[in-house]
């Protein structure tokens, strides 16, 4: 038992001492990402992917999260599998630390938290800061520096869904020909599956498969419901109306 102990007690200390120095040499092979100010330069030379020069593609345009569709917002948690991610309070401290740490092993930890690092990280992938344990690195540090709301806000407006099309407000535009703030409910459930885990934007596009378009739109809109996100009514009503991309 005695063994044990000083085992773990080793291996505590062993951790505190190679996983901050590691981490700094992670750190050091991003851009400079230690303010808000290094957050929006680096979010202003965001491009499309694939592009050689991060500095030379269309920039995302700037969401402000208070102008976002209230319904775009529930869909967007509802779908990632945290449909009380407001309910609950940032994730900081060791309770983070250990999910990033869970998280280079593979292992989701339960809670609302998740969401705050899916969102992290693909703000991290979106602006193509660092790969494997240096992306890591990356939403650690954005998560430092962003709010919840913000979290959500920025990863919808650098999600690149081809080259000249960047964050959702351009995503409206190409697939409904309607600004963000005009789509109905049952578009912007279909709007949803252009992004992750679906990534439906070329079926969007050119309105291929319109039935299981449909079919996912639907499900997604009756997931609403059952998080008590969106009245049934509501969703009833949207789960009516035909595919967009039919009724041009």
């Amino acid at each position: 038992m005695r063994l044990a102990l000083w085992i773990g007690l080793f291996a505590l200390g062993l951790a505190g001492v190679v996983v901050p120095v590691l981490y700094q040499q992670l750190a050091a092979e991003l851009p400079l990402l230690e303010t808000e100010e290094d957050f929006e330069a680096l979010r202003g030379a965001a491009a499309s992917t694939g592009g050689s020069d991060p500095r030379g593609g269309p920039r995302p345009d700037r969401l402000d999260f208070g102008r976002l569709p209230r319904d775009l917002v529930a869909a967007y948690v509802s779908q990632s599998g945290c449909p009380g991610y407001f309910q609950s309070p940032r994730e900081d401290g060791l309770p983070w630390l250990s999910r990033m740490l869970a998280g280079l092993w593979g292992i989701e930890l339960a809670g609302d938290g998740k969401c705050e690092r899916l969102f992290a990280m693909r703000i991290a992938g979106s602006l193509r800061l660092g790969r494997g344990p240096s992306r890591w690195v990356a939403a650690n540090k954005i998560h430092r520096l962003l709010q919840k709301d913000e979290l959500i806000a920025n990863d919808l407006s650098t999600v690149a869904l081809e080259p000249s099309v960047i964050g959702v407000g351009a995503a409206a535009k190409v697939l409904f020909r309607k600004q963000l703030q005009e789509l109905q409910l049952s578009e912007i459930a279909e709007l949803m599956l252009a992004l992750p885990p679906y990534e439906l934007y070329d079926e969007l596009k050119k309105c291929r498969n319109a039935s299981v378009i449909r079919q996912n739109r639907d499900y997604q809109l009756s997931m609403l419901v059952s998080h008590a996100l969106v009245p049934g009514e509501r969703v009833s009503s949207a789960q009516s109306h035909p595919v967009a991309c039919t009724r041009n």
